[in-house]
C-alpha cells in the first residue's frame, strides 16, 4: 500500500500513459482547481481518472481525455456523454456512492468548461438523470460514549488525538494539520491556532481541556522520548514546524497522508465497544460514527452550556457580525461553562475544580449575607427616616392648624372691634343731636365733642348753648 502511494505521489497522472496532450491538460485544470483546496484537487483528480477509464471503455482510441473537448465542439452531444458516464459510475464493481457520482460529474463539468465547453445548466438537468442524494440524520454521541471508546484505546497516538477532537471540537483534518508551534502547553486552558490553510480558509484561535492537554503532552514527551528503532537507540530533536500527530520526524509531511492510517485505528476502536454500525445505504462502509461525530458532539455541547453564537465561533462556522467578544471573555467562558462537560476522565481533576468551585461559592454565600445584612440595616434606617418625616409632618400640619385658628380668631376680633366702634359712632352721632340746638352750628368734631364732655359741660336738652 505505502508502494503504490508512493508511485500516486510521484507521478499521479500515470493512468494517462504517454499521451502528452491529455497529460498537459490535466496538469493544468488540476493546478487551477487545487488552487484553493487541496482537497478538491484530489476530488478531481480521481473523477479525471474515472472518466479517462469511462472514454477507453466507451469509444476507445483516438477519443482520449486530452481531445474529447475537441470531439464534443465537432458534435459529439456533451450530454448524453455525462449521461453515460454516471451510468458507468453507477455500474461500478466497487460501489460509489450517490454522493460522491454527484461530486465526479461536477468536477468532469468543470473541466469541459474550463475548456470552453458550453453547457447550460437547464440542459444539464434535464438530460442528465443524476441520483438523488440522500441525508441520514447523523447519529450522535455522549460523554459516555466518549468515556468508552477513549477506556477501549491503547494507542498512544489516537489517544490524545481524540482527546483533541473531544474537547476542541476542530474538523479532523485541522486536528492532524496541528504543529508544535501551534499549541501553547504552558497555559490554561491551552490555546490550539487553528492556521488557515483550512476548509474556509479563515485563522482561528480555540482552546482544549486541561485533559487533553495532559494527554498531547504525554503523547509528545513519548514521541520525542528515546526509543530503539532497529538495533539502535535513537532520540529525534524536536522541532517547532513538526505535525503533532505524525510518526515522521520532518516539516515536509503532509496532514493529509494522516487521516487513513487514523481512521483505520479509530475503526478498531468503535469495533471493540460495539459502535461500529455501517450505514444503511453506504456502497464504501461507512460508518454511523466518524472522526466527525466528536466535532458533533463539541457544537451540541457548547449551544447547551453556552450559546449557538459561541458554537459557531468555536468550531469554525460562520457567525453572526453583531457577536462579538473579547479573547479573554472566550477564554473564561469556556474554562467556566464548557471544559467541564468536555472532560471525560480526569475525575480527579473534576473533584478538585468541584472543590474549588464549592469554596467560590461558600465566599460568594458568605458575602452575599453580609451585604444583606447591610441592605437590611438601611433598609431600617430608612424606615426609621420615613417615621421621623411622617412625625415632623404631622407636627406641621398641627402647627398650620393652630395658625390658622389664631388667625380667624384675630380676623373675628378685628370684626367685633370694628362694630363696636360702629355702634359708639352713631350712639355719640345720636347724642349730638340730642343736645345741639338746629340753629348751632354742627360742624363740630368728635373730638372736639369729648373735650366739651371732658370739662364737664351741661349737655342736658335744658341747657342752650351759646350761638356762636
Amino acid at each position: 500500500m505505502q508502494v503504490a502511494e508512493s508511485k500516486r505521489k510521484t507521478d499521479p497522472l500515470e493512468y494517462l500513459g504517454n499521451d502528452v496532450d491529455s497529460r498537459e491538460k490535466v496538469a493544468e485544470f488540476l493546478r487551477a482547481a487545487a488552487r484553493n483546496s487541496e482537497r478538491t484537487g484530489n476530488t478531481y483528480s480521481f473523477a479525471l481518472k474515472h472518466f479517462s477509464k469511462f472514454l477507453d471503455d466507451r469509444y476507445g482510441y483516438p477519443t482520449t481525455i486530452g481531445n474529447i473537448t475537441i470531439k464534443i465542439k465537432e458534435g459529439l452531444d456533451v450530454y448524453v456523454l455525462l449521461d453515460s458516464f454516471v451510468s458507468y459510475l453507477m455500474s461500478l464493481p466497487k460501489k460509489l456512492t450517490n454522493t460522491s457520482i454527484i461530486n465526479y460529474v461536477g468536477a468532469i463539468r468543470s473541466y469541459l468548461q474550463h475548456y470552453d465547453v458550453e453547457i447550460i445548466p437547464y440542459k444539464l438537468k434535464h438530460r442528465v438523470h443524476m441520483p438523488k442524494e440522500y441525508h441520514e440524520e447523523k447519529q450522535a454521541i455522549d460523554r459516555q460514549d466518549i468515556r468508552e471508546m477513549l477506556k477501549a484505546c491503547t494507542n498512544r497516538r489516537l489517544k490524545a488525538y481524540l482527546y483533541v477532537l473531544g474537547s476542541g471540537g476542530m474538523r479532523a483534518n485541522e486536528a492532524l494539520a496541528l504543529r508544535i508551534q501551534d499549541v501553547n502547553l504552558s497555559e490554561s486552558p491551552t490555546k490550539v491556532h487553528i492556521r488557515k490553510e483550512n476548509k474556509t480558509k479563515r485563522p482561528r484561535d480555540i482552546f482544549i481541556s486541561d485533559e487533553a492537554t495532559r494527554e498531547l503532552r504525554k503523547w509528545i514527551d513519548y514521541k520525542y522520548s528515546r526509543r530503539r528503532e532497529g538495533t539502535k537507540m535513537v532520540t529525534h530533536e524536536k522541532s517547532d514546524d513538526h505535525l503533532i500527530f505524525t510518526l515522521e520526524f520532518n516539516d515536509s509531511t503532509k496532514s493529509t497522508m494522516l487521516y487513513s492510517k487514523i481512521n483505520e485505528a479509530f475503526h478498531q476502536v468503535l469495533k471493540s465497544v460495539g459502535q461500529d454500525e455501517i450505514k444503511e445505504d453506504s456502497h464504501s462502509y461507512r460508518r454511523k460514527i466518524t472522526l466527525n461525530s466528536f466535532r458533533r458532539f463539541v457544537r451540541t455541547t457548547l449551544s447547551d452550556q453556552v450559546s449557538s453564537d459561541y458554537a459557531e465561533w468555536f468550531i469554525g462556522h460562520a457567525k453572526s457580525s453583531y457577536w462579538t467578544k473579547k479573547p479573554e471573555e472566550k477564554k473564561q467562558i469556556y474554562v467556566d461553562k464548557c471544559m467541564k462537560s468536555l472532560t471525560f476522565l480526569d475525575f480527579s481533576g473534576l473533584e478538585t475544580r468541584t472543590k474549588n468551585i464549592e469554596t467560590q461559592v461558600q465566599i460568594l454565600t458568605e458575602a452575599n449575607r453580609k451585604y444583606e445584612e447591610e441592605i437590611e440595616t438601611l433598609r431600617w434606617d430608612v424606615h426609621n427616616s420615613d417615621q421621623q418625616i411622617e412625625q415632623l409632618q404631622k407636627e406641621r400640619e398641627i402647627e398650620i392648624k393652630k395658625f390658622r385658628q389664631e388667625i380667624a380668631s384675630m380676623d373675628r376680633f378685628a370684626k367685633d372691634t370694628s362694630e363696636s366702634l360702629k355702634g359708639a359712632t352713631e350712639h355719640l352721632k345720636n347724642l349730638w343731636k340730642n343736645i345741639v340746638p338746629e340753629s348751632y352750628d354742627k360742624t363740630i368734631t368728635l373730638g372736639e365733642l369729648a373735650e366739651l364732655l371732658k370739662k364737664g359741660a351741661d349737655t342736658g336738652p335744658k341747657k342752650k348753648l351759646k350761638k356762636k
